[in-house]
């Protein structure tokens, strides 16, 4: 009898053994969960004010901004694209660029982007290049681009931050032609 007391004994002490550590694992297990799903919340957090914050920038840049995929499709625009197009964003979304380019220029554009994407080499000045725009109009607008590239879920896009220079031009040609009178004006003394 006291081998089958102690035999008793042993399984009660391991059963009991057992549940305390089923417990603390489950305890574990619980306070783990409930960390990672503080980190989690933290991170969603974290990532919608960023969303808001860069959503805010784009949404109220002068410059119009249009992100486009590989094939020259507009997949987003600010609002600024009204100002300097005369297109609502929603006009222009899904489209391609090369509505917003004279037609003397859409081939040149779509060849460079096409030689750029074969060989990586750039051939203009990404930081700022001058150019014209097509406004919705059919009016010629003078423009200033910058534009990237990323990688973004195994495709490349582009994005362009458009600003319209005409009043620039305007200045540069005032300051040419009083150049100009001056000299003229000189060679008459």
């Amino acid at each position: 009898i006291r081998v089958d007391l102690s035999l008793e004994r042993a399984w009660r002490d391991a059963y009991r053994t057992f549940w305390k550590q089923l417990l603390a694992v489950v305890f574990l297990l619980a306070i783990s969960l409930y960390v990672f799903l503080k980190m989690v919340r933290r991170l969603k957090s974290a990532l919608h004010t960023s969303e808001e914050k860069y959503r805010h920038f784009w949404e109220t840049s002068t410059d119009a901004v249009i992100f486009m995929d590989m094939e020259r499709r507009i997949q987003f625009a600010n609002p600024a694209v009204q100002d300097v197009f005369g297109y609502a964003p929603e006009e222009v979304i899904g489209r391609n660029i090369a509505m917003l380019q004279p037609e003397r220029l859409r081939e040149a554009h779509r060849e460079g982007l096409a030689r750029y994407l074969r060989t990586g080499v750039k051939k203009l000045n990404w930081r700022a290049t001058e150019t014209v725009g097509l406004r919705k109009d059919g009016t010629e607008v003078p423009i200033e681009i910058a534009f990237s590239d990323m990688e973004m879920d195994d495709r490349r896009w582009f994005v362009g931050f458009m600003r319209d220079i005409t009043e620039r031009k305007k200045s540069e040609e005032a300051l040419h032609q009083s150049e100009e009178r001056l000299r003229q004006s000189q060679k008459m003394e």
